[in-house]
């Protein structure tokens, strides 16, 4: 029951702590999400690497619905790019677009 308690705890701080951030990065004038911004982040500390859109659930650890949305998203924002993959067409490599690189 203990242990039940401090999930629950920790779940609602978490929450309270996205929506802190959200708004910090709002009152900054950061265009992305919290979420968004791992996305960012890991493309741009992974540059030298061809990185899938399909790899990205796991390594981030959110599902593939969330992963698309992010990706859609960021795609309308111009941040990133999708590639087609040469070989196999149902692969999607990911790209963050030079603007970005070069503003953040």
């Amino acid at each position: 029951m203990k242990i039940y308690n401090y999930i629950n705890k920790v779940k609602k701080l978490d929450i309270l702590l996205s929506k802190e951030i959200a708004q910090i990065l709002l009152r900054q004038g950061v265009p992305f999400t919290k979420s968004q911004i791992e996305v960012v982040m890991y493309l741009y500390h992974h540059q030298d690497q061809v990185v899938y859109q399909r790899d990205l659930p796991d390594i981030l650890g959110i599902t593939r619905p969330m992963t698309n949305g992010l990706v859609k998203h960021l795609i309308q924002k111009n941040a990133v790019k999708l590639i087609e993959d040469s070989d196999d067409s149902r692969l999607k490599r990911i790209k963050l677009m030079p603007v970005v690189i070069a503003e953040y």
